[in-house]
């Protein structure tokens, strides 16, 4: 009977509970005297924890009212929320246990997946591509940071960028948010190549893979029409904002550069304003046209299943 009642749980409250009780333990942590190096008030926790978890970038204290402590905090709750609290707990009960039919119903529900016999080797694929990239992206980050601090303060800035730019969340501390900039062009591509990858779609990014897979093996392997969708449709936005961004810009803030860097710098920003809002130049720098651009682009957002935002790639298609 409760195997029952559990399989009609509502994903949606389910999310919801989770993320709520996350940011009230988030906030609550951060409420601790060593998590901060200033007074600040709970309600500022409060949104601080709610805007790291939601990744959406938004504060109404600057980070650096944070310790060390405090700034690790935030860093887990922009992973929390990035892959989703929901994905953790079931890629740990996988891990020791067999997931039983109501779990995967209700797993399949979140991920939107139609077939549910594979949730559980998709749940680890996800895991397992969220914690190498962001890996990866940090170890590529860290040499940076080695030369300018010292080892524990630039192992937390190296994962503090990969995470946040794997998650699509456009947080930054002081430390990170001034080596992405058209001076630090090798910091910059790895930051939007992280966005990439998690803005695409995990199940796309999984489909993709085995299509690779079958294909170096000669086999045959179907992708569906979902990821078709997302992948015709991510790459049509990507190189209709290129363009736009570039013609409206090239006599402004590009003029400077030569036409490949200038083109660089607008796929920069095709690739990161769909939901991590990362800009090389601040957004007052930029026409009122390109301003006015963003808002659009960013409202469709990434593809599903994704860390991204937005009503995603697929709902707009569909439109």
């Amino acid at each position: 009977m409760g195997s029952k009642k559990f399989a009609h749980i509502s994903p949606n409250r389910v999310l919801l509970t989770s993320f709520f009780t996350t940011i009230v333990i988030g906030s609550l942590m951060l409420l601790l005297p060593w998590c901060t190096v200033a007074p600040v008030k709970y309600i500022d926790l409060l949104f601080t924890a709610c805007s790291a978890t939601c990744v959406t970038g938004l504060f109404t204290i600057p980070l650096e009212s944070l310790s060390t402590m405090g700034q690790w905090i935030i860093l887990i709750l922009i992973q929390i929320g990035g892959l989703g609290i929901i994905t953790m707990s079931l890629f740990f009960m996988s891990l020791f246990t067999e997931l039983g039919l109501s779990t995967q119903v209700l797993a399949g529900q979140i991920f939107e997946i139609e077939s549910w016999k594979n949730i559980r080797t998709i749940i680890i694929s996800i895991t397992a591509i969220t914690l190498i990239c962001e890996l990866i992206g940090a170890l590529l980050f860290l040499p940076y940071f080695l030369a300018l601090y010292s080892w524990s303060d630039a192992l937390l800035y190296a994962l503090f960028l990969s995470i946040s730019s794997f998650c699509s969340a456009g947080i930054h501390l002081p430390q990170t948010e001034i080596c992405i900039s058209p001076a630090h062009p090798y910091m910059s591509a790895i930051s939007a190549l992280l966005v990439f990858i998690g803005g695409f779609g995990f199940i796309s990014l999984i489909e993709i893979w085995r299509y690779m897979y079958a294909r170096w093996y000669e086999e045959r392997y179907r992708i569906s029409l979902h990821s078709k969708i997302v992948i015709s449709t991510t790459y049509t936005l990507y190189i209709v904002f290129t363009l736009l961004f570039w013609l409206l810009e090239k006599q402004t803030i590009l003029h400077s550069y030569s036409f490949i860097e200038s083109i660089l710098i607008s796929f920069f920003h095709a690739i990161t304003l769909r939901s991590a809002g990362i800009l090389l130049y601040p957004l007052a720098l930029l026409s009122p046209a390109t301003q006015f651009m963003i808002l659009p682009y960013g409202l469709i957002g990434s593809g599903p299943g994704s860390t991204g935002s937005g009503i995603k790639v697929t709902t707009f298609m569909l439109c």
